[in-house]
């Protein structure tokens, strides 16, 4: 047998009236609750991992598994951590793996993973997604999924010029109009465009396709995650933070969505609303791709006369992002407040008394 064949893993996502769901959904896989890996679906909700390829979408947490080869023992060894692989009869123990989709405002089904082959069947079945009570937008526009034959063909087409090592934008935008016209409803079509114009510097045209993606599909999350952005971008504070706030009230899952709102919020001096969505960007499973969120939490919490819980917070923030442009800024702070007394010096972790029994 040839122990270092491939080893592939595949299935598809589904909503719970059995349709597939679009290109681009995020599917995870996770050993013992943490994310390690992620690929994407395509446009009918299939997907592959290869459980054997080292490196490819990582998202392991390198202060816990250091890197790919370290969650799966080596790209073609035998080594073994925890539910890791062991490779030396040509099998993989995935043990304590599972897969799941993620959408906003939804809730994934898991299938767990047990040892596998490269001549098992790969196919691991079907994942349902179910929305979560108090869901009123998703990051599936529903318009889209009627989209006739010819405008899907056009939008795949422009996703494929997208794909490529050098993105053809010229190519995608003439495929996105393609779409548009045949479907004027196309709002994963109008989003689509809008990022590609965006990546193009065309800021006026980005603006205008994202609010022709909202205007076909109110309860699409996307539209009015680039929207806030363009609007932070802009400075124009209180505009961003109508739309996140429009969003939310929609969707109060969507972490990106907290996040914008924060810092819109935060800059417009409304620190209870900042600090509720630093609050919950904190405890999503996203919460390690937005650090700033423990910037704004800890200067929300000093203006509240918090200064102790506001100190944990920036040191916090200075731990994850010791080279930002903000970091200098936040160490000058709680070097004023520790020499004024008004917090104690951070204790190192020799100095740290030990945890209780």
């Amino acid at each position: 047998m040839d122990y270092q064949r491939p080893i592939y893993i595949s299935g598809k996502v589904v909503l719970e009236d059995g349709t597939p769901v679009p290109n681009g959904v995020r599917v995870e896989l996770l050993y013992n609750g943490q994310a390690k890996r992620q690929e994407y679906t395509r446009s009918d909700g299939s997907f592959t991992f290869d459980l054997t390829s080292p490196g490819r979408a990582t998202i392991s947490d390198a202060s816990l598994s250091g890197s790919d080869n370290d969650i799966f023992g080596g790209p073609l060894g035998g080594g073994r951590l925890g539910g890791g692989v062991d490779r030396s009869m040509g099998r993989i123990d995935l043990t304590g793996f599972e897969v799941r989709a993620s959408i906003p405002g939804y809730r994934s089904e898991t299938v767990m993973l047990q040892s596998r082959s490269a001549l098992d069947n790969p196919d691991i079945g079907v994942i349902v997604m179910r929305p979560l009570s108090r869901v009123k937008a998703t990051t599936i526009s529903l318009n889209s999924l009627k989209a006739p034959k010819d405008a899907r063909k056009s939008f795949e087409s422009a996703q494929k010029s997208l794909a490529k090592k050098k993105p053809d934008y010229d190519k995608a935008l003439k495929e996105l109009n393609k779409a548009v016209s045949a479907y004027p409803s196309y709002a994963a079509a109008w989003q689509l465009m809008g990022e590609v114009r965006r990546a193009t510097n065309d800021l006026p045209g980005a603006r205008q396709a994202f609010e022709k993606a909202l205007e076909a599909d109110s309860q699409f999350i996307n539209p009015y995650l680039s929207l806030a952005s363009l609007e932070i971008e802009s400075n124009r504070w209180p505009e961003a933070a109508r739309i996140t706030g429009e969003l939310l009230d929609l969707n109060p899952y969507v972490v990106r969505g907290h996040f914008l709102h924060a810092v819109a919020t935060f800059n417009l001096g409304n620190m209870n609303a900042a600090a509720e969505s630093a609050r919950t960007i904190q405890k999503s499973d996203e919460a390690k791709d937005y650090p700033l969120s423990h910037y704004i939490l800890g200067f929300t919490l000093a203006q509240q006369g918090d200064l102790k819980a506001a100190a944990d917070e920036l040191r916090t923030y200075v731990r994850l992002q010791p080279d930002s442009q903000y970091t200098e800024r936040v160490k000058n702070v709680l070097q004023e407040w520790q020499q004024k007394g008004l917090i104690a010096a951070e204790q190192s972790p020799a100095n740290a008394r030990p945890a209780p029994k």
